[in-house]
């Protein structure tokens, strides 16, 4: 019962965002990961946005990217990663 409370304390108090089930991870290894910025889901969606107009500034705002260039450059590295 003590690790439930440990876990909901870890997710809600973490420095950096963690769903309830990576804080599990989190207590069970002894330490919290960093999260990465986007995940190979979020990638597609920019693709998919940025068709229908919105620009690649707009996209960065969205996702948290300091530059239109880092959204770019990542969309860049999911396309010649998925070949």
């Amino acid at each position: 019962m003590q690790e439930c409370w440990y876990t909901l304390l870890l997710a809600l108090y973490s420095p950096t965002f963690i769903l309830p089930e990576n804080a599990i991870t989190a207590l069970a290894d002894g330490k919290i990961k960093k999260p990465s910025r986007t995940s190979n889901i979020n990638i597609p969606e920019m693709i998919v946005i940025q068709a229908d107009g919105t620009t690649w500034r707009e996209i960065a705002e969205i996702y948290g990217y300091s530059t239109k260039n880092s959204v770019t450059s990542a969309v860049a590295h999911w396309k010649n990663k998925n070949k």
